[in-house]
């Protein structure tokens, strides 16, 4: 997927928890501190427009740090062998494509979606491997307010208006489609934008109108108990970032499951890392908690990993992960406060 990029200080809780798998489950968690630093590095990221031209310099900026903490890392366990591991939701209504090729933002599709579930084919052409997210507008606000915070397409927001609220959202690759699959939850009627984001770079492209009855949530909230797989489970609590998982899986699908019960939104991460770099240097690097920083330049993103979660929702990755170690972070929006939440390797 792309990165996603605005991307934090309180306290994450992270349990990832491998399912399918005979591999020993380990526990990791952070102190609870609080951040005293104001404002944010991350913010929200920007949102697209459904045809617009970029600012004459069309340079994309690198990903930033921006979260991640100090802990160290017990971790043991067997190597996992990976199961299909993708659990539907139910059909999309709609499904709408979202293409961004470095100029500009252009989106296929109807501009008026029913309540429910609906799915967003992603192609970013460029080679930053931005995120596409989703997000309710309240109080009859539109796209349109959001381009107008901007001085110039693309510029990042460093605070994100109390108006706007993250949706339940799941991702999944399909090579069939050579694209990103994005499927966000619309579950109330009004106003929502589409955008890409990094931590300095938020591009709005465009508004959709959801209309029909509210609806519940038709799913009950995934958990690793109930995918087939190698699973993770990640959750944020506010206070604590716990991981619990093996230290080793092979590579193949996995499923991630990211759960913030915390009272605010909260942004989750995972890097590869590149060379001989451990868990140690990634934790050495992020120094004492909470951060400001979580991405060494010898670290790469995952692509559709990065994601700012509103409290009580959910966030489900589905994907491969490639041969290395990875590690994990959690982080509050505001102040930023990243937290380290574990690591593991994946082998060839």
């Amino acid at each position: 997927m792309g990165k996603v990029a605005a991307l934090l200080g309180v306290i994450l809780v992270v349990s990832l928890v491998a399912c399918g798998g005979e591999s020993e489950t380990v526990e990791q968690t952070t102190p609870a501190d609080v951040a005293d630093a104001e404002g944010s590095a991350i913010g929200t990221p920007p949102l697209p427009t459904f045809t617009s031209e970029s600012p004459t310099d069309t340079t994309m900026p690198p990903t930033p740090n921006a979260m991640q903490a100090a802990m160290t890392q017990q971790a043991q366990g067997d190597v996992v062998t990976p199961r299909p591991s993708w659990t539907p939701w139910p059909t999309p209504s709609t499904q709408i494509e979202v293409t961004w090729d470095g100029t500009e933002c252009v989106v296929t599709g109807t501009s008026v979606v029913p309540v429910g579930y609906n799915e967003f084919i992603w192609r970013d052409l460029t080679e930053h491997g931005y995120g596409l997210a989703v997000r309710y507008l309240h109080d009859g606000y539109s796209y349109q307010d959001l381009l107008n915070l901007q001085d110039e397409p693309g510029e990042f927001i460093p605070s994100r208006p109390s108006w706007v609220e993250e949706i339940e959202g799941r991702y999944r690759r399909d090579d069939s489609l050579d694209a990103e699959v994005y499927t966000y939850h619309f579950d109330q009627e009004g106003n929502y934008d589409i955008h890409f984001w990094d931590s300095t770079f938020l591009w709005v492209c465009g508004g959709l109108t959801a209309v029909g009855e509210g609806t519940p949530n038709e799913v009950e909230p995934l958990s690793c108990q109930t995918v087939e797989g190698v699973c993770l489970e990640l959750t944020f609590d506010g206070e604590n970032c716990v991981y619990k998982g093996p230290s080793e899986i092979e590579a193949g699908p996995i499923t991630f499951i990211y759960l913030n019960e915390s009272e605010k939104s909260a942004y989750v991460n995972m890097l590869q890392h590149t060379g001989d770099k451990t868990i140690q240097d990634a934790i050495d690097y992020i120094g004492e908690e909470p951060s400001t920083k979580h991405h060494p330049d010898w670290t790469l993103e995952i692509p559709g990993f990065f994601r700012s979660v509103s409290a009580g929702n959910s966030y489900t990755w589905e994907g491969e992960l490639e041969p290395g170690i990875h590690h994990m972070i959690c982080a509050n929006v505001t102040p930023l406060g990243v937290y380290f939440g574990g690591g593991f390797t994946v082998e060839d």
